[in-house]
């Protein structure tokens, strides 16, 4: 498993080639009360297979699902641990707004960013990375930190053979994205973890919620992601 730590990002390489690893989706309806445990949002554009994937951590199992209303919360053990899991239907702002209560200090969050690469198509990828953007930018502006984030590229199956070289085109872009994400913060202010999440990860290795490749992954990375130091070594 490799973590990213703020701009660091061992896809771009001259080789072209990239090392990053692979990804995964669920409903259900339940207004923004205080949620036990650790904290994870499911964003990304309406059919990026995030209500697909909160299916498969709670069922194991695919099911065709129908699209979200506003939001669906699920609360999942973990390890030693249970991570409440929210999806926000089309990565819609206002939702993901309310979901922050206006009392301080708010606990860190993880991120789940859920990408349909199937499409082939730029401005999808672009949208996507906006609203990745604006995620990111709104927890910093409620002193709130990502402790994680992982970013899904999603339904892989659907590519065919030809898959590889779409693949690259997107990873880069990612992380250039990221990577810009740096400099802007530093000239915004000096607390580098309230912009860029302390370790980011990108599944983009034959991911696909559908036939559940990757998805054991991504629960295990965010379990371990969202995680305190003091918390981590109790689970040694």
């Amino acid at each position: 498993m490799k973590f990213f730590k703020y701009s660091t990002c061992p896809c771009r390489r001259e080789s072209g080639k990239s090392s990053c690893v692979s990804a995964i989706s669920i409903p259900t309806a339940a207004p923004p009360t205080a949620p036990t445990g650790s904290r994870c949002f499911i964003l990304g554009l309406s059919g990026a297979g995030k209500s697909t994937f909160l299916c498969r951590i709670k069922t194991g199992k695919f099911q065709e699902t129908q699209p979200t209303e506003d939001y669906d919360v699920q609360e999942i053990p973990f390890s030693n641990q249970t991570i409440n899991f929210t999806e926000i239907a089309r990565s819609d702002r206002r939702n993901f707004r309310l979901q922050f209560p206006h009392l301080t200090p708010l606990s860190p969050i993880a991120l789940l960013f859920f990408i349909d690469v199937s499409r082939g198509d730029p401005g999808v990828i672009m949208e996507s990375l906006e609203e990745l953007v604006y995620a990111l930018e709104y927890v910093r502006s409620r002193e709130c930190q990502v402790r994680y984030l992982g970013i899904v590229l999603n339904k892989q199956d659907l590519l065919g053979d030809r898959w590889r070289g779409p693949l690259q085109v997107v990873e880069g872009v990612i992380c250039e994205t990221m990577e810009g994400l740096l400099p802007w913060q530093q000239v915004k202010q000096d607390a580098q973890e309230l912009v860029v999440p302390l370790r980011w990860e990108l599944f983009g290795d034959g991911v696909s919620m559908k036939t559940g490749a990757g998805v054991e992954r991504i629960l295990r990375s965010v379990g371990a992601g969202i995680m305190t130091k003091e918390e981590a070594q109790g689970e040694k």
